[in-house]
């Protein structure tokens, strides 16, 4: 005899429970604590990340900063004919008439550039050798 571990259910009929512990008629119902808190959390890691987007590709507002010293901190002095050459350099036609061009270089005094020169000569020697 062969002993098999199947059970013989010849002969047997099948019978069903009346009554289980699940009603599959009944609707299970939602979570809705658990599905709240999971929207909440979402929703508040997507605010989060826009406001974390938005504040890293906004760039600082920065003043420009002048590079140009100020009268007070420039300490150099001013002589009254070096001001009062620029101002009359500041006077230039801005015309490109020729006749104008012409009258601005027969008005040009070359000749305190003649006298300056040595000056100015002795200047950049000095400031080469520091």
């Amino acid at each position: 005899m062969e002993s098999t571990n199947e059970p013989n259910l010849e002969g047997v009929t099948m019978k069903m429970p009346k009554r289980s512990k699940l009603d599959p008629t009944l609707p299970t119902p939602p979570n809705t604590l658990m599905i709240t808190l999971l929207l909440a959390a979402l929703s508040l890691i997507f605010i989060g990340l826009f406001f974390w987007y938005f504040s890293a590709n906004t760039a600082p507002v920065v003043e420009p900063i002048s590079l140009r010293p100020t009268p007070e901190m420039n300490n150099e002095p001013e002589s009254a004919t070096a001001e009062a050459e620029t101002s009359y350099f500041g006077a230039m036609a801005t015309s490109d008439e020729l006749d104008l061009i012409a009258a601005d270089l027969e008005g040009t005094i070359l000749d305190t550039l003649v006298t300056e020169l040595p000056q100015i000569t002795a200047e950049l020697t000095d400031s080469r050798t520091e």
